[in-house]
This record gives C-alpha cells, structure tokens and sequence, in this order.
C-alpha cells in the first residue's frame, strides 16, 4: 500500500506547477500501485496548476485494489488561474482514475477547474464500485467570487459497476461564468444509488449540474439498470440565472425508485429555459 500524506514533504503534495513568468508546460503526474491500493489522507495530495500560459499537466492515478482519498484536506486537483486580472492561462490537465475500489470520504475532493479564459480538464473515473460518502468530485468554471468571461469545464466521465453517493456526497458540473458546463456523464452496470444527508452541514447528497453565471449549464445522463433516489437525495440540473441555459437530464434506466423526500428536478430561475 502506498499512504500519501501532508507530513512526507517529498510525496504528500506532488506538485507540477508553472510560474507567472514562464510560458512552459507543467509535468504530469502519474502514481500507479501495481499490487496494492493507494491511500491519500491527512492532507495528501496530488496537484497540478498553471498560473501562467502553460497548461497544467495531466494527473493519473491507479491501484489495483483501491484508490481510497479521506478528510477535507486531502485531494487531487487540477487548475488553471491567472495571478493577475485579465492575464491569459493555459488548460487545466485531466485527471484519470482507474481501480477496483474508488472512496472518497469526510470532505475528500477531486477537482478540476479553471479561473480563466481556457478550458478546465476532464475528469475520467473507471473502478468496479465507487463511494462517496460525504466526498465531492466536481468540475466546474469560475467560482462565486469569479464571475466574469472564463473557459469551459471539462467533462466528468464515470464508469462503473456500482456508484454510491450518500451522507451529503456530491458530483457536479458547475459554471459560475459566460464558460459552459462540462457534460456529466455516469454509466454504472448494476446500480446507482444517491442518498442521505450531511451530518454536518446537512447538505443533501446530489447528482447535479447547474449554471449560476452567464454560461450554460453542462448536460446530464445516467445510465444503470437500476437508480435509486432516497432519503433526500437529489438528481438536478437547475440554472439560477436569467442568462444561462439549464442542462438537459437523461435518465436510461430499466427501475427508477424515488422515495423518502428525494428529488429528481430539472429548474430554472427568472423565466429562463432549461434544456
């Protein structure tokens, strides 16, 4: 087993990462346990970044038997942010997971994004059983506080036997600005199932895309024979802007059960169309 964490300067926090003056690429990242499982907590990581007109590199981890990230400083992201107003940045990298078993728990986050006016990376996911119990995978554009013209969020791609999402876990595509969402994409051959609240915030566990800038939200679709939504789980595309268009939510499932308060909603704000 391989444990990455903060207190091991030289692997805790991997780090490829351009500087505002250079124009050169970040190196990639690639952690690969032939005959184990990979383990990120207390803080480990594996980051890529560009701050300048570079592209951050690509991020691929594998494990033979499981990729486990726990806590909320423990992550793998990747991202693109200009240090100063209106400088160009190059894309954000792509982050690949692939293994048997794929956890992220206790506010545990894999992440791309961008802050500026290239793309964000994809995010592709590839394990018999994923967990997310109170963990965030997400790509997104913007933020709250960074809302002006920026690039497009990457797609997030998950493929899988069984996908779980409970206790306030959440996927999602998300724009904050004039970029659109990247698609979401799930295709789980035996069940996906969405579930459950936050202890701790109360948030509920959710399955989402959504636009909240200018740009539009990215599309949805989940393909499983069976989906279960309960206990105030949430499938949404939503567009809470009177700009940006909501994303279309595709469903293709052999057995839909939505039960205990739990929502599947597509929703729109100030009279603008959703997909």
């Amino acid at each position: 087993m391989l444990w990455i964490t903060a207190k091991i300067s030289t692997v805790a926090s991997p780090t490829s990462q351009g500087f505002p003056e250079a124009i050169g690429n970040a190196g990639d990242i690639t952690v690969n346990v032939e005959n184990g499982s990979l383990t990120l907590t207390n803080g480990g990581r594996l980051q890529s970044a560009t701050f300048n007109q570079g592209n951050a590199g690509k991020i691929t981890a594998k494990a033979r038997d499981a990729i486990s990230i726990s806590n909320e400083e423990s992550l793998i992201t990747s991202f693109a942010l200009p240090t100063i107003e209106g400088a160009t940045v190059g894309r954000g990298g792509d982050i690949e997971i692939a293994t048997n078993l794929f956890s992220l728990s206790d506010a545990a986050k894999v992440i791309s994004s961008t802050f500026g006016q290239k793309d964000s990376g994809n995010i592709f996911i590839e394990a018999s059983n994923i967990n997310l119990d109170r963990g965030f995978l997400t790509t997104q554009t913007g933020s709250p506080t960074n809302l002006g013209n920026g690039g497009n969020a990457g797609e997030l791609k998950i493929n899988a036997a069984s996908l779980r999402v409970e206790n306030g876990g959440l996927i999602s595509s998300e724009t904050f600005n004039s970029g659109s969402g990247g698609k979401l994409a799930v295709n789980a051959t035996e069940l996906v199932e969405v579930s459950g609240l936050s202890p701790i915030s109360g948030r509920n566990s959710a399955i989402a895309t959504s636009t909240s800038g200018t740009g539009n939200a990215g599309d949805m679709e989940i393909t499983t024979p069976r989906l279960l939504v309960q206990n105030r789980g949430t499938l949404s595309g939503s567009t809470l802007t009177s700009s940006g268009r909501g994303g279309t939510l595709k469903l293709n499932t052999g057995e839909l059960i939505i039960q205990d308060s739990a929502k599947v909603t597509v929703s729109e704000s100030r009279g603008r169309r959703c997909g």
